[in-house]
């Protein structure tokens, strides 16, 4: 990709999930039923996240789903490019980025209010604690123990979220386009046909 498409694909991810992030935090605040906003304003943080990580994948790969991505035969032979296995490649990394920030949605907040409760501090010093809106986050907490139980998260959450799909990926070559599921595909022995092909998935 040039430097203007990555440029573009990257405004256009951020600008969406910043657009998605403050449309629902408004709704949140201005139309939603009173007794599930303070659930609904929790996820409002991960819904931007999991859309930016999401709408990034796809737009930074575009070319992969508009073009294909090579695959090759279990020999490592490469036997065309496919657009089906460019969708299932994006869509896996993507799955990968929401997972990557499931955690932060939950367990910040869990150990928080535990650190709280035994470290009476955390609520005391208010120079050094968040000041996030009300809404958006009911308790002042320590901005330094905040933001370490938050990386901490995403840290601990990331090489489960790379594992959850192999990094070379792998298809039926009865799933793919026509182009190739349709013609003989043979291994190097010119016998043997070609039932699986693998691809790299990406991070």
């Amino acid at each position: 990709m040039s430097l203007p498409e990555i440029g573009g694909a990257y405004t256009a991810a951020v600008a969406s999930s910043c657009t998605i992030a403050l449309g629902m935090a408004h709704w949140v605040s201005t139309k939603s039923p009173l007794a599930y906003r303070p659930l609904l304003s929790r996820a409002v943080p991960f819904v931007a996240v999991a859309a930016a990580g999401t709408l990034n994948a796809f737009l930074m790969r575009r070319k992969e789903l508009t073009h294909g991505i090579d695959v090759r035969d279990e020999e490592g032979t490469l036997v065309g490019r496919s657009t089906v296995a460019g969708w299932t490649a994006v869509g896996q990394m993507a799955t990968s980025r929401i997972v990557t920030a499931l955690p932060a949605l939950f367990v910040p907040s869990l150990i928080m209010s535990y650190l709280e409760k035994r470290i009476p501090a955390l609520k005391q010093r208010p120079l050094l604690s968040m000041g996030t809106p009300r809404l958006l986050h009911r308790h002042t907490h320590c901005l330094g123990a905040n933001l370490a139980v938050i990386s901490g998260s995403l840290i601990l959450a990331l090489p489960f979220a790379v594992a959850l799909f192999p990094s070379t990926a792998s298809l039926s070559v009865n799933r793919l386009e026509a182009s190739l599921s349709e013609r003989p595909l043979y291994l190097k022995d010119g016998r043997t046909p070609v039932q699986t092909v693998y691809f790299n998935r990406g991070l």
